[in-house]
């Protein structure tokens, strides 16, 4: 027997319907009815990309990031694992092109009160690699000390290397 819906020739149901019109008329009321997929409309752009990037870090094993992320632990949170949407309400619009995703405490999940938009120079000084001097009850990645003292990084780095522990030393000019 076949389905009972004019121009359909698949094979029917019990209901004399097939799968796929018995399916709509048993949430529609109608096996005709064509129900759009409601699209965000932002498939080929830079945050949704960078949407699709963050969740492959974090749960394909053999993206060539997951041990950074996924391998130790990072997640995404249930509101963005799934949603684009939101996603895109709770980060907005990527200010400029100098911008990437980034997250704010480094051993944290990837979610709206760990994430912001930043530069690369504010994300460099945002990494686990990072040696960060206190001096005068203020602390700075090694590289914020140089720039802010006029020191030679690399000559700073040697000092380390050579044993140096007290910040005004390494940071001498």
């Amino acid at each position: 027997m076949i389905c009972m819906v004019d121009g359909c020739d698949r094979a029917s149901r019990a209901s004399c319907m097939c799968e796929k019109h018995y399916r709509r008329n048993r949430v529609h009321g109608d096996p005709l009815v064509v129900i759009q997929p409601k699209t965000h409309g932002m498939t080929g752009s830079v945050e949704y990309r960078t949407w699709r990037n963050m969740k492959r870090r974090c749960y394909n094993l053999r993206d060539k990031n997951y041990t950074d992320y996924g391998g130790r632990g990072i997640r995404v949170c249930s509101r963005w694992i799934k949603s684009f949407t939101n996603f895109y309400e709770d980060m907005g619009k990527r200010p400029g092109q100098d911008y990437s995703l980034d997250r704010i405490d480094n051993s944290s999940d990837y979610s709206p009160d760990n994430c912001r938009w930043a530069t690369a120079e504010i994300q460099a000084n945002n990494t686990r690699r990072n040696r960060l001097l206190t001096l005068d009850k203020k602390t700075m990645t090694l590289a914020q000390w140089c720039r802010e003292r006029g020191v030679n990084y690399v000559r700073a780095c040697k000092r380390i290397m050579k044993g140096v522990t007290n910040p005004g030393e390494i940071l001498k000019r």
